[in-house]
């Protein structure tokens, strides 16, 4: 349970001379730390914290460090960072933070955690959880699933919902904020870049960069119009994610520096979509983004998301060079530091690069529970990209749950035909946004004119990208059916036995499209089946 760098057990006899007054500093804290050591307490060591673990604790020890993005210099300043930890890591992990704690030096010069005599230093008090839970360990062992990743992106996509907004947050999302954000990273580590990568490959990285940030300008202002600024997490790793049995546990988040935690949502996805493409699953990282993006209807997050995980990236490159250049580790720990570091900028490089592949815009339709948003969202799980699905859109303009029943008579209300026109619209601007990205495009919608089709044959034909029709069918007493399940429970969709009845009269069949971009699917198989067959189709072997 690290703050923000991979856990690096290591005994205070491994640290290296001190050669500074920073370095003395460090020093003397270090042996509080070590006068708290027992034989059943494990120590270890980040770039700004020491952490003691015993079997059922965690207590985490602030370092007397000033790098300009924190301060814990005095005492009183690492008492209210311990504070401000606590308080913001309850939002996401409120039965694993205890509280804060005093360590104190006793009559007999003994230093303890909360017990008698002065205090010279605070730590935040945890509860410890099982390593075994702990996500990038369950991934390096192989059980962490698609499941477990779409169940992250909605708990997530609830924390950025309820977090603080407004206008001291929104600061943090703004074009002059972003602009220092990325400088301040370049200005700290000019001097030992070269140490990771090439002058010609650190500099192609501030290049894009800043590029992108000049030529986007109205993007971001426009996030900001649309609440897509919050107060976040700003370290969401793999490594802080614990899966416990009924929940997910969600630790270290940023407390240190608002503007570190606070930004576009797209910033705190992207640090985990980062973790993922270094642990090697470039696979995960797309279904945790096209997840997080249908939880919350926000597929512009395409239009980011690179920029992002270049950003992120780089930061995780400083960090651990700061961590590889610090005079006061472990030399094991230094060097684990440099190829994390390495690999950390070059992805901050790759992840600026154009795309090598054009996407898809495939779109799913058919009648009213036809099966059309079943295979829609299996499909996007096993090609790992985002599924636009109408009734999620359609709430969504109006700002009710998706599940939250909006039934009214057929073609009427929120079904009249301008609000679908205008949902079919929003549609196809938000696969314009993933489609620019390089990635395919899932539509969920009836399609129920030829009109609607041709939007989507034109949207993929304006992003240059391969367009393909799937018609979902059904028997009719099989559409019957699952309607009147739909009746016992509540679903994303609004349709009824009337409105099937309705739709029948006006359905416009198919037919205008060529085979080479149509392919029907009978719904009454297994879905798997059904996604399989898709697979064939867009990729015939």
């Amino acid at each position: 349970m690290g703050d923000n760098l991979p856990d690096a057990a290591f005994t205070v006899d491994q640290a290296k001379p001190a050669n500074s007054d920073r370095d003395q500093r460090i020093s003397r804290s270090r042996l509080i730390v070590e006068g708290l050591l027992r034989p059943d307490i494990t120590l270890i060591e980040t770039h700004i914290s020491w952490i003691l673990l015993d079997k059922t604790d965690v207590w985490k020890i602030k370092k007397p460090l000033s790098l300009g993005f924190l301060d814990f210099s005095t005492l009183q300043k690492r008492r209210q960072a311990c504070q401000a930890e606590v308080r913001l890591n309850r939002r996401t992990a409120a039965s694993v933070y205890i509280g804060v704690v005093p360590v104190t030096i006793g009559p007999t010069g003994c230093f303890e955690i909360d017990g008698p005599g002065e205090t010279v230093e605070w730590a935040v008090h945890m509860l410890r959880l099982p390593d075994d839970r702990r996500g990038d360990i369950m991934l390096e062992r192989g059980r962490i699933t698609t499941d477990h990743i779409e169940n992250l992106a909605e708990r997530i996509a609830g924390l950025h919902a309820d977090a603080r907004t407004g206008a001291d947050v929104d600061k943090f999302g703004a074009v002059r904020t972003i602009r220092f954000n990325i400088e301040e990273n370049f200005e700290q580590t000019h001097d030992f870049i070269a140490e990771f990568i090439s002058h010609h490959e650190a500099r192609e990285i501030e290049e894009r960069q800043r590029a992108f940030v000049k030529k986007h300008k109205l993007l971001f202002s426009k996030r900001i119009r649309d609440g897509r600024t919050r107060e976040g997490h700003g370290d969401l790793r793999l490594e802080h994610v614990y899966y416990m049995e009924n929940s997910i546990e969600i630790l270290d988040c940023i407390e240190f520096n608002d503007r570190f935690r606070s930004s576009d949502v797209c910033a705190d996805i992207a640090f985990m979509t980062m973790d993922l493409v270094l642990h090697h699953r470039t696979d995960l990282a797309e279904q945790f983004l096209a997840a997080y993006a249908r939880h919350t209807s926000d597929f512009e997050i395409y239009r980011l998301i690179d920029f992002y995980q270049s950003y992120r990236a780089y930061v995780r490159g400083k960090v651990d060079a700061f961590l590889a250049t610090d005079r006061t580790v472990p030399t094991k720990t230094a060097e684990a530091a440099a190829n994390r570091a390495r690999s950390s900028f070059l992805l901050a490089l790759a992840s600026e690069l154009e795309p090598l592949t054009d996407g898809i815009l495939i779109a799913i339709g058919g009648k009213i529970a036809s099966g059309k948003s079943t295979v829609a969202n299996a499909l996007g799980r096993r090609l790992s990209c985002p599924t636009i699905s109408s009734d999620r859109i359609r709430k969504a303009m109006i700002g009710v749950s998706p599940t939250k029943s909006m039934t009214q008579p057929p073609w009427q209300g929120l079904y009249d035909p301008k609000t679908t026109a205008r949902v079919y619209n929003s549609i196809m601007e938000h696969a314009g946004s993933v489609l620019g990205s390089g990635r395919t495009a899932i539509l969920d919608a009836t399609f129920q004119s030829r009109r609607y089709r041709e939007l989507a044959r034109k949207t993929a034909e304006k992003h240059r990208v391969r367009f393909i029709f799937i018609e979902c069918r059904a028997q009719k007493n099989i559409l019957e059916d699952r309607l009147k399940e739909r009746m016992l429970q509540p679903t994303e969709s609004d349709a009824r036995l009337d409105t099937l009845e309705a739709l029948e009269k006006t359905w416009e069949p198919p037919d205008e499209l060529p085979d080479d971009v149509r392919l029907k699917v009978d719904t009454g198989a297994d879905v798997e089946s059904c996604v399989t067959s898709i697979q064939t189709y867009l990729d015939p072997p």
